[in-house]
């Protein structure tokens, strides 16, 4: 049985999910009477009339989920009684059987193929059967697909488009912004379940996979020691237009952090700024996949709910705002003016630049209003960005409370 590996693209299944073990599962019967009830709802959503069943990996006890559906458009809704399944692209091991050999050809994969063969199995993506729109009688074709990866290699883990988030707080944020896809859910299994309910509500509210794991599973994908048991594979953050962070209530306030090399710092402005209300933040155009999780432990998970949008230069972001009327202001360490002897409750884009480089003096030279923090003694160094972002950012805040008509003036 030698199989043709296949790239597979992403695709969404909706349809009736179904906890259950091998010595249980009863899969004509998920089929036939949980899907099929619904099948006349779901054919006119479908992209292919297919059916497609998705399998994912087995918890502790054996027990695993079952998905019988039909691959839909990725905006359309689940409807009532079924969840939706994001199958993230991957490599696939593509196997053909019939309806009445499906069983047997899982366990020759499983007891002779996999374990003979170069590749592993690639564990956080599921399993997938292909039943053709004209699946009728035993005799019908399926393609079972096996994803895969080589074996000894990082797999999923070190691909561009893939990254971990780590911690209740950051997987909680992910899955209550919908920033990014995400594929599965991993919860050490020696955790409380009361402690981790929240999180696997959201999780299966969102059609995301949760599954238990032990200790070990959780460290090996996990970059520090602080995830408390609780890790997330997720896809690209999804960022939004230029235009899009102005939707707010005025007036606006954009931030753009530039030449901000360190994670953690990252991390920490992205906190200070979503904390103090801003209404947006701008990063310059490059891959921030394999920080991802370090940034959202860092920031608490403000890198995922704050509004996010991506610019090729700090110059075109402020062209960009100036024409839309907002004063473009940055921090300089000396010429400028002190923070709280400026004006900021206007329509403001301010550039904050990383302590190593800070901001060119191009830009410098094009701001309609450069800023200070001002110390308290004489001190010839830089804040940290994370602290400089801070101080500013909820001078914003205090500026424009202060600002703001009370009740009844």
């Amino acid at each position: 049985m030698e199989p043709r590996l296949v790239e597979r693209d992403p695709f969404t299944v909706m349809g009736v999910l179904v906890r259950t073990k091998d010595d249980d599962a009863d899969y004509g019967a998920i089929w036939m009477d949980r899907f099929m009830p619904h099948n006349d709802r779901v054919k006119p959503l479908s992209t292919d009339g297919a059916y497609y069943g998705l399998g994912y990996q087995r918890d502790e006890d054996g027990t695993f989920e079952y998905v019988a559906g039909m691959a839909v458009k990725d905006d359309a809704e689940a409807l009532e009684g079924l969840v939706m399944k994001k199958v993230p692209a991957g490599c696939s091991a593509v196997f053909e059987a019939t309806v009445n050999t499906i069983g047997a050809a899982w366990g020759r994969i499983v007891r002779e193929w996999l374990p003979s063969s170069q590749y592993e199995y690639d564990e956080p993506l599921p399993c997938i059967e292909y039943y053709p729109p004209d699946t009728s009688t035993g005799d019908s074709p399926v393609l079972i697909h096996v994803p895969v990866r080589a074996q000894g290699s990082e797999g999923r883990k070190a691909l561009t488009d893939y990254a971990i988030l780590e911690g209740r707080v950051s997987v909680e944020a992910v899955l209550r912004a919908k920033s990014r896809d995400v594929y599965a859910v991993y919860i050490d299994s020696r955790k409380r379940r009361r402690d981790t309910l929240s999180v696997e509500g959201l999780a299966h509210s969102a059609g995301v996979p949760v599954e238990r794991k032990d200790t070990a599973f959780v460290d090996s994908h996990a970059t520090g020691r602080t995830h408390g048991g609780v890790i997330a594979f997720v896809g690209e953050r999804r960022v939004v237009k230029l235009g899009d962070l102005l939707k707010g209530p005025p007036p606006a306030f954009v931030a753009m952090l530039d030449g901000v090399e360190d994670p953690f710092n990252l991390g920490y402005a992205l906190r200070s700024l979503h904390a103090a209300g801003a209404d947006g933040v701008v990063l310059r155009r490059r891959n921030w996949m394999p920080v991802a999780g370090v940034v959202a432990r860092s920031s608490a998970g403000a890198s995922e709910l704050i509004p996010m949008a991506l610019t090729q230069s700090a110059t075109d972001a402020a062209d960009y705002f100036a024409r839309r009327g907002l004063t473009v202001a940055c921090t300089a360490r000396r010429e400028g003016t002190s923070i709280y002897e400026s004006d900021l409750t206007g329509p403001l884009f301010v550039l904050m630049g990383g302590e190593k480089r800070g901001v060119t003096r191009s830009f410098l030279d094009k701001a309609d209003l450069l800023l200070t923090v001002p110390y308290g003694r004489k001190f010839s160094s830089s804040l940290p960005v994370g602290c400089a972002v801070a101080v500013l950012s909820f001078e914003v805040m205090r500026q424009r409370s202060r600002a703001r008509p009370r009740p009844g003036e």
